[in-house]
């Protein structure tokens, strides 16, 4: 979750950023209701109702039974999201496939989920995947996140009150990369939640790319990063940004004041 951490991070410990970016994940500022409520009305049915699905047990036990075959299922990039899968069960918001509610039983119980190598580069890395996994008890630890929905809406609240603030606002330099096919984050939301409260805010984008784009070997389309994979062409706007003027004034302004 480290896209929320550190938006949340420079929003209620402005003193110890000198600057914050993140891929996918956009700042959202808290809202003035309780989100639990509305999430409760609206999710089901949109494009968040996987979230609303993690609310269960179930959701455990799906992703904890075979977790070589979750992070199979789930580490997909957007040409191979599909392969194997079960099309219209595909299309239908996890909490109202039938027989019963799933996040990845639009695959077919029992058959093979192949490796994506474009976001999984070989067996190696899924063994390690899965190690982790299960050295820090499975699932339910990062499936807790998406419980918290109304401590962490209280935790931002309490980090404005502290600071006399009566809106969020990211005041830093601040980075934001998205994917052109993430189709839960899209770019669109940075325009709606970040446009109007991070205003030092420079954006980079990885056109045909995914949620994982951090790990996409797949190669870029367009004219101008024709055939730098997905990875290294975020890596490219970070390493741009850092090494910029703005940032490592930023940067040793923050040192200085730690001096």
């Amino acid at each position: 979750w480290g896209g929320t951490l550190v938006w949340n991070m420079a929003l209620a410990f402005p003193e110890r950023v000198c600057a914050v970016a993140a891929v996918c994940t956009p700042f959202m500022p808290p809202p003035k209701a309780d989100p639990w409520e509305q999430m409760q009305k609206k999710a089901p049915g949109s494009r968040f109702d996987y979230q609303m699905y993690f609310q269960s047990r179930r959701a455990v036990e799906e992703l904890d039974e075979d977790p070589s075959r979750s992070f199979r299922a789930i580490f997909r990039s957007p040409a191979r999201l599909a392969e194997g899968a079960d099309l219209a069960k595909l299309k239908v918001p996890p909490t109202m496939r039938e027989p019963q509610p799933g996040f990845i039983n639009h695959f077919p119980c029992g058959g093979d989920v192949v490796r994506d190598s474009a976001v999984l580069a070989d067996q190696s890395e899924l063994e390690y995947y899965v190690a982790q996994n299960r050295r820090c008890g499975g699932f339910h630890g990062g499936l807790r996140w998406y419980r918290n929905v109304q401590a962490n809406w209280l935790f931002a609240h309490e980090a404005l009150r502290r600071r006399g603030l009566t809106e969020a606002r990211i005041d830093h330099e601040a980075l934001m990369i998205t994917a052109g096919r993430d189709h839960v984050l899209t770019p669109e939301m940075v325009d709606k939640y970040m446009v109007p409260f991070v205003p030092r805010l420079t954006r980079g984008h990885v056109e045909g790319a995914g949620h994982w784009v951090l790990q996409e070997t797949s190669l870029g389309e367009v004219a101008d990063v024709r055939r730098i994979p997905h990875h290294e062409q975020v890596s490219n706007l970070l390493l741009d940004w850092l090494r910029s003027p703005k940032i490592l004034a930023a940067a040793n302004s923050g040192l200085a004041a730690k001096l």
